[in-house]
């Protein structure tokens, strides 16, 4: 997969010293590592939803809505 990406991102494996270290010694057993991984977009889109880090509330609204409440309500 890296030789695949090698053009694009010289340096991935610079800015990623602990993975570079581990790929120096692993060894190839095979597998297919995309083999659970769906092939339709759509259900790539839903898959891949569960790794996206957690939406942070907004600094500027934490628990309020942009349009102020009319007095009296």
């Amino acid at each position: 997969m890296r030789a695949a990406v090698r053009r694009r991102d010289p340096r991935f494996l610079t800015a990623t010293p602990d993975l570079a270290a581990a790929l120096a010694v692993a060894e190839d057993d095979g597998r297919d590592l995309l083999a659970h991984v769906p092939d339709q977009w759509k259900e790539i889109k839903t898959w891949a939803t569960r790794f996206l880090p957690p939406v942070k509330p907004s600094p500027a609204s934490p628990n309020s809505s942009a349009i102020p409440s009319p007095q009296g309500s």
